[in-house]
This record gives C-alpha cells, structure tokens and sequence, in this order.
C-alpha cells in the first residue's frame, strides 16, 4: 500500500542559502531516509498514541508529491493516473500538489479542501508555484529569500490597485 511507503521529509531554510544548495540539502535527507527506513509512518503514528486511521486523519495536512515515471513505462499517463489514484484516496489532506515528470514533460494536479480554500486562491497557488519554477530554473543560484513568489503580471495589478486606492 502506498501509505506504506510515505515519508515525512524535515529540511531547514536558515541562513538564507541558494536554491542548488537546498536542494542538495533535501536529497542528502531524503537519501538517508530511504538507505536507512526506520520506522514506516503506520508504525510511528502507533506509537505516538494515535488510534486513527491514517486514510481519514494524517498526522499532516498538506503534500507535495512528486513522481518521475519510470522510461520504460509505455502508458506514462494511465501509469501516472494510477499513481495518482492512490494518492487521493489514502489521506484526508487539506491540500494535495501531485507532479509528474515523464520524458522532459511536468504535468500536476492539485487537490485541496474546498471548503477551506477558494479556487481562486488555488489558482493564484499554482500561479506563484509557476513563478517560483520558472525563477529556480533560470537561475538555480540564488538566494532562497531572493527567489520570486509573485510574477511579474500579478506585482502590475497589485501596484495599479493601490495607486487606485490612493487616489481617492
């Protein structure tokens, strides 16, 4: 079962380093976590105490998913459907962001908790995660607190309303 294979991935943004070195942070975590598998997430929520079932209460409420379907995969859409399937129906999360890369290809989808989030708000989301990718790729380099969240469209409408505001 996948709940079974899930992991919970703890990094640190302190000191403000650049994005390649975040990233070889977070592989160094996840490399250990998975030479050295310890404790299956089922088995820490047990001993935690908690009695309830990790399909409707998580010990988190948000996930990032990321899979690279393997090349040999001839289908990597139904392969990715499947994956996918098996996701959603494990967790009650409030907000779920799940990419797929096959070939040089990304595609996500995003599940979220309606009655938490608007889809307008879900949309500006993926809209300022667009940003982000498209800021780390063209310069992986820069400093975490210098990477931009917002682009360049949504800076000219906020500025454009707050000039409407002062002109009243």
């Amino acid at each position: 079962r996948l709940t079974d294979q899930l992991r919970i991935f703890r990094t640190s943004l302190a000191g403000n380093s650049n994005f390649r070195e975040l990233l070889s942070q977070v592989r160094e975590v996840v490399t250990e976590a998975y030479t050295h598998p310890g404790v299956p997430l089922k088995t820490l929520v047990e001993a935690l105490g908690e009695t309830h079932d990790l399909r409707s209460h998580p010990p988190f409420k948000v996930m990032f998913a990321f899979h690279a379907v393997p090349t040999a995969i001839r289908d990597p859409l139904l392969y990715s459907q499947r994956v996918w399937e098996s996701l959603r129906g494990t967790t009650a999360l409030d907000l779920l962001l799940f990419l797929v890369q096959a070939d040089n290809n990304l595609a996500g989808t995003l599940l979220y908790n309606a009655s938490l989030f608007e889809i307008a708000t879900m949309a500006q989301l993926l809209d300022h995660f667009r940003t982000l990718l498209g800021a780390v790729t063209a310069n992986p380099h820069q400093q975490l607190f210098e990477i931009p969240l917002v682009g360049q469209a949504t800076v000219a409408r906020v500025q454009a309303e707050r000039m409407r505001q002062f002109n009243f």
